[in-house]
């Protein structure tokens, strides 16, 4: 594993897209931090732009560096090298993750550096999360995106193929999520308030809300939404928004989310590797 680990870094080091990566990061980072200076300087959380593009950039460039990473394996005949010299099938999968999910926590890490660390002087402190729980619930969801794509990938043997199927698998990912979370975030009754001229409440009451999916619905709802590295961002993102409106359902249940998170992230994340390697041991390389 450790031959199979320092060949990865060797080929990192003069590979184009991670360089490609890191630069597009930066520039992103820094473009973030513009667009909200020039805009809502004086209403926005440090937290919120920091998690900002947490559900396309993560997504989509991560799909892109894994497919055409990994990928090179097969096109360059890396895999069957290591196979013929007597590496493990298992070791050769777990080593082209654990590269993958490297370049996913440097990235992580650099945005996250470059949007604190300037954000401070310009925006002010952390909010709602401090800087270490951002980077663990943002790092659980890169190694989801990682491990999703790296199965793929593993499984194409052809970078392209890999890179349209990745995409496409994020793309269904996002759009299930928003329908989810548009739903989550339902509740069980709707207040109506009736305020008269002077700005004082006449009365205040609560109905029942028809578009309340119902608890089981909602249930199975949360368990998907967990799943999908795109749901976890949006949970992330969720936290780290302001409310105009505080309303305490909504904030229970935000702390409910990142409370139980970690967990379903971690098994995911162990499950389909387990199905990877079973996968990739069964798979004929020719």
């Amino acid at each position: 594993m450790i031959k199979l680990l320092k060949a990865e870094f060797y080929r990192l080091k003069k590979d184009k897209v991670f360089l490609l990566l890191l630069f597009i990061t930066c520039v992103l980072a820094l473009f973030t931090l513009y667009k909200y200076f020039n805009g809502l300087r004086e209403s926005i959380a440090l937290d919120r732009i920091i998690t900002e593009y947490l559900y396309m950039y993560f997504g989509i460039f991560i799909a892109f560096f894994v497919s055409m990473f990994v990928g090179k394996e097969y096109t360059e005949g890396f895999i069957r090298n290591k196979i013929v010299v007597g590496h493990k099938r298992s070791n050769i999968y777990l080593a082209n993750l654990i590269i993958c999910v490297i370049v996913g926590l440097i990235v992580n890490i650099l945005y996250t550096s470059i949007v604190f660390l300037l954000g401070t002087e310009l925006f002010g402190t952390l909010q709602t999360l401090n800087l270490a729980q951002i980077i663990m619930y943002s790092s659980l969801i890169i190694a989801i995106y990682c491990t999703i794509y790296n199965l793929i990938t593993m499984l194409c043997k052809d970078a392209s193929v890999s890179l349209i199927a990745c995409v496409i698998i994020f793309i269904i990912m996002f759009v299930v999520m928003m329908f989810i979370s548009t739903k989550l975030m339902e509740k069980p009754f709707t207040k109506t308030t009736k305020y008269n001229i002077y700005g004082e409440i006449e009365f205040s009451s609560e109905e029942i809300n028809p578009n309340y999916p119902g608890e089981t619905t909602i249930k199975i709802y949360k368990v998907i939404n967990y799943l999908l590295p795109t749901g976890q961002a949006s949970i992330l993102q969720n936290a780290c928004t302001e409310m105009i409106e505080p309303d305490e359902y909504e904030i229970n249940q935000i702390k409910q989310y990142l409370n139980e998170m970690p967990f379903y992230a971690i098994g995911e994340i162990v499950l389909l590797n387990i199905l990877g390697i079973f996968l990739f041991k069964k798979q004929e390389l020719k």
